[in-house]
C-alpha cells in the first residue's frame, strides 16, 4: 500500500541529511540512502557534458570537505543556467541543497538566497516569454517550464531536509510545478519529478499519472530515464522494473 511506504518515508525525512556522515562507508557507488525521501536522498544520473555539476563523490551524501559552501548558490545557478538538461538540474540542485543544509551548521541565509534566485529566474523567464516573437515561443516556453521545475524541485527538497526548512509554502511549490507542467509536459524528467512530488504529497493519483507519462518513452532498463525511475521512486513501489511499473500505472489509471 502507498500509505505504508509513505509512513516509512515520512519518518525518514528528519534523518536524510544526518545520514551523510555514515553513507560513504556503507553505500555502493552512487547509491541512495535506503528509504530516505527521494528528492534529497536519491541521486539523479545525468549524461556527462562540458558543464560540471557540484563536486561530489559516489554515494548520496559524499560531499567534499574542501568545497567552499559560501560558493554553492552561485555555482549551482551558474551550472543550471549553462546547461538545459533536466536530470542535470535535478542532481545539481540536490547536491546544492545537501551542501547548504548538511550537518549542524546549515547555511540558512544561503538557502534563502537560493530560493529567491530561483524565483527570480521564473519571473525573468515569464517576462522573456511575454516578449518573445512567435518563432522563439517554443524555446521561451521550455525555458520557463524548466525554471519553474527547478523552483518546485528545490522547495520540495528543502522541506525534506532536517535543517533547511522550506522558506516558502507548499502552495508555492505546487504552483511552480503546475507552471512547469504547463510548458514542459513532454519532458519525461519533469514528469518523473512530478510523480515524486505527488508521492511526497501522498497524492496517489498524481504519482501514477505522472509516472505513467514519464515511462511512455522509456527505452530499456539501462537508459538514464529507467535508471532514475528505478533509483528514485522505484524503491517505494510494490513492483520492480520499468515494465512492471508501466503495467501498474495503467492499472491504477483504469481504476480512478
Amino acid at each position: 500500500m502507498l500509505s505504508t511506504r509513505w509512513l516509512v518515508c515520512t519518518l525518514s525525512m528528519g534523518l536524510c541529511v544526518g545520514l551523510a556522515g555514515t553513507a560513504s562507508a556503507r553505500s555502493p557507488a552512487f547509491a541512495p540512502a535506503l528509504w530516505g525521501p527521494p528528492v534529497l536522498c536519491h541521486p539523479i544520473a545525468f549524461a556527462e557534458g562540458e558543464v560540471p555539476s557540484l563536486p561530489f563523490g559516489d554515494d548520496a551524501f559524499d560531499t567534499k570537505w574542501f568545497f567552499d559552501r559560501d560558493t554553492v548558490v552561485d555555482l549551482t545557478i551558474g551550472a543550471i543556467d549553462a546547461r538545459h538538461d533536466t536530470f542535470f538540474h535535478m542532481e545539481t540542485l540536490r547536491r546544492g541543497m545537501i551542501y547548504l543544509a548538511w550537518g549542524d551548521n546549515p547555511k540558512t541565509k544561503e538557502i534563502e538566497r537560493l530560493v529567491l534566485t530561483l524565483e527570480g529566474r521564473v519571473k525573468a523567464a515569464q517576462r522573456a516569454l511575454e516578449a518573445a516573437p512567435e518563432e522563439h515561443q517554443v524555446v521561451a516556453r521550455r525555458a520557463l517550464g524548466l525554471a519553474a521545475f527547478d523552483l518546485a524541485w528545490t522547495l520540495e527538497g528543502l522541506s525534506e531536509s532536517r535543517h533547511g526548512r522550506n522558506p516558502r509554502s507548499s502552495k508555492a511549490r505546487d504552483a511552480a510545478l503546475e507552471l512547469a507542467l504547463a510548458h514542459c509536459a513532454d519532458d519525461a524528467a519533469v514528469q518523473l519529478g512530478a510523480a515524486i512530488l505527488g508521492f511526497m504529497r501522498n497524492d496517489e493519483q498524481a504519482l501514477y499519472h505522472h509516472l505513467g507519462r514519464a515511462l511512455q518513452d522509456v527505452e530499456d532498463e539501462s537508459c538514464l530515464l529507467a535508471r532514475n525511475v528505478n533509483n528514485t521512486i522505484g524503491p517505494f513501489m510494490s513492483v520492480r522494473g520499468t515494465r512492471a511499473l508501466v503495467a501498474l500505472c495503467e492499472q491504477k489509471s483504469k481504476s480512478t
